[in-house]
């Protein structure tokens, strides 16, 4: 039985634009074992809060 069928919701969020390192972060080859969270707070040069 699919997600849909089961009548589930879930929850989700669009954002819309954000910062560029940030936004870079998340399409860029980052090394195998990088987390892109962390990569992100690199770019940034400060943290990402989540």
């Amino acid at each position: 039985m699919t997600f849909q069928k089961k009548n589930n919701k879930t929850d989700a969020a669009i954002i819309i634009g954000g910062e560029p390192a940030t936004v870079f972060s998340a399409v860029a080859p980052v090394p195998e074992g990088l987390d892109k969270y962390l990569f992100a707070g690199i770019a940034r040069k400060k943290e990402l809060v989540l």
